[in-house]
């Protein structure tokens, strides 16, 4: 991964397949402002806007002030 928070910025793109993989190890939890709960683990990417990007971010470098949305 680069060193920075960021994996890139995202473009509209369709969903093709889902990966499920075994892991034993601390999950974190997100809860939005409609009650949706998202739980992953650390190095999961979740789709944020940060300062008015799309962004790609690693869940455990989630910060306050990202919104959370559905790709």
């Amino acid at each position: 991964f680069p060193s920075h928070d960021t994996i890139g910025s995202t473009d509209e793109k369709k969903i093709c397949g889902v990966t499920c993989r075994e892991y034993d190890g601390e999950l974190l939890m997100f809860t939005t402002e409609t009650g949706d709960v998202l739980e992953c683990a650390p190095d999961h990417l979740v789709p944020v806007l940060r300062d008015g990007k799309k962004l790609l971010i690693r869940a455990d470098q989630i910060i306050d002030t990202d919104c959370l949305y559905k790709l």
